[in-house]
């Protein structure tokens, strides 16, 4: 079935009058602590070429990542808003809008069941859903966005079927799907799982979504993510 999202999308675009800075950084799942990125994909060759790549689009002006990390924003808030803006390039002059459909959050980390690849492992540092809905926005960039990709958490307790459109501007969807096992209780993640794009559209990718259900029961679940990168 064909989602058509960027109507929705539209309409919280126009809605929105904050925004929740980031500064992107070069590195995607940095090592500030021991959770890593463990599924990669469309292949672990993709996602080691994306990393590479990012690595050398951020000096050069042309990507970045956020990380969601509170010392990386500008200036941190724990609200909840409709547009997240991720600055990049050199003095922090370029910027990637994030206009979201439905409502999300940077959540505090302590007593969630998920725990961010990057920054703190317990405080702020992953993007949620403020509910039960997909993560969906809209993208925009002064050039278009050629790659993106995204680490979906794996959640205690709970298998999740997640699904992560990248649509781009002619239209086309590149849809990935993945059942990311229950974590159990006390053990350290082992399956947060990469989804990675790369657009041959000439106006590059325009909305991700990203959607997450009970695996067993098709109860839909609030995705967590973290980090979200991308490039020209």
């Amino acid at each position: 079935m064909k989602l058509n999202i960027l109507p929705a999308i539209a309409l919280a675009a126009t809605a929105a009058v904050h925004a929740q800075n980031f500064r992107t950084v070069g590195a995607y799942d940095a090592p500030t602590h021991a959770n890593v990125v463990d599924i990669t994909l469309p292949t672990p060759a993709f996602y080691a070429g994306f990393v590479g790549g990012l690595a050398a689009a951020f000096p050069a002006n042309r990507g970045g990542v956020v990380n969601f990390d509170s010392t990386h924003s500008s200036p941190w808030n724990a609200g909840v808003f409709p547009v997240w803006k991720a600055l990049y390039g050199a003095g922090l002059a370029n910027v990637c809008q994030l206009s979201f459909a439905n409502p999300v959050k940077v959540a505090n980390m302590a007593g969630q069941p998920w725990t961010p690849i990057s920054g703190s492992p317990n405080g702020p540092g992953a993007l949620t859903s403020a509910g039960l809905t997909p993560i969906l926005f809209k993208v925009s960039a002064p050039l278009p966005l050629r790659r993106m990709g995204l680490t979906v958490l794996q959640r205690v307790g709970v298998s999740q079927r997640v699904v992560v459109n990248f649509t781009e501007a002619s239209g086309a969807v590149n849809s990935q799907s993945f059942i990311i096992p229950a974590r159990p209780a006390g053990l350290p993640p082992a399956r947060d799982t990469f989804f990675g794009a790369t657009s041959t559209a000439a106006g590059g990718f325009v909305a991700v979504e990203v959607r997450a259900f009970n695996a067993s029961t098709g109860a839909v679940l609030a995705p967590a993510l973290d980090d979200f990168a991308f490039s020209h």
